[in-house]
């Protein structure tokens, strides 16, 4: 059985939400961190995952297996990056790490503000530090209120999201929130996986039909119409601002923004899970 087919079979398997203690990551002292041994690395309130070079784990502590909801057993000797969080496949993630790695692992350690996607959004602090084995890098994983990414101009720097701009149709598919692309006729030309998972709808459902009249005709009012014709002339500049779409599974509480697309005149509406509205 395929690996991801394995993890969605555990994932729908898990019956209550794990609650887990938040560690402001500037109170760790990162310095002993290579001596550690790995009932030590166990027992730390926050995420440890070892991995060397290539990306393949050689450890996973417990605090990250109960925050992910996936067992040791099933992420052991396989890649981070390919087959257990392929939402890390992007240069916000990966292109890091591999810097990191390129630089031999400096003493200096690498921080960042990251979105997993599990069932729900968990926001996260990123560190790279040293490992104890000296081929290796300790990914580390602390987690963070939504809270810290209400700045608009804070979520567009720290997600990195002025790379969209130059990403192809199979990167966007990469990213872990939610992004459509319109043309300059507001005509769908790209439509992510997780946007499909989000809204419920496959991808060729929506694709080449107008956004507003024939996709999502809730988002024709000045709330979020009126934004995009705004920006759309230039006269406003990028912003986020929060909307609520009318799923038939229940409201979907989000934060969107609208960035610039690939293609001449094509506009990205980025789209963030916030929670469901009961």
């Amino acid at each position: 059985m395929e690996t991801s087919l394995i993890i969605a079979q555990h994932l729908e398997e898990l019956s209550a939400p794990v609650l887990l203690q938040t560690v402001n990551p500037n109170s760790v002292d990162y310095n002993h961190f290579i001596t550690l041994t790995d009932d030590e690395l166990d027992r730390q309130p926050f995420g440890v995952i070892t991995v060397n070079a290539k990306g393949e784990i050689l450890f996973y502590n417990e605090w990250e297996s109960r925050f992910s909801g996936l067992p040791r057993y099933l992420v052991l000797k396989r890649n981070f990056f390919e087959e257990i969080a392929p939402c890390t496949r992007v240069p916000a993630f990966a292109g890091r790490f591999q810097e990191y790695v390129r630089n031999q692992r400096s003493a200096s350690l690498v921080a960042f503000d990251y979105v997993f996607t599990f069932k729900e959004f968990e926001y996260v602090k990123i560190v790279f530090a040293p490992a104890r084995n000296a081929d290796a890098v300790n990914l580390l994983v602390f987690k963070q209120s939504y809270e810290r990414f209400k700045s608009p101009s804070e979520l567009y720097n720290t997600l990195e999201l002025k790379a969209l701009s130059a990403m192809s149709k199979e990167e966007l598919n990469m990213m872990s929130y939610g992004v459509i692309t319109l043309d300059h006729e507001d005509t769908v030309v790209a439509f992510n996986d997780w946007e499909a998972r989000l809204a419920g709808i496959p991808r060729y459902k929506v694709m080449h039909k107008n956004f507003f009249k024939e996709v999502a005709p809730c988002t024709r009012v000045d709330e979020f119409e009126g934004r995009y014709r705004a920006y759309k002339k230039g006269n406003a500049g990028s912003e986020t601002f929060d909307f609520v779409f009318p799923f038939s599974r229940g409201a979907q509480f989000v934060k969107c923004l609208f960035l610039p697309g690939r293609e001449s005149k094509s506009i990205n509406l980025v789209v963030f899970k916030r929670k469901l509205l009961l």
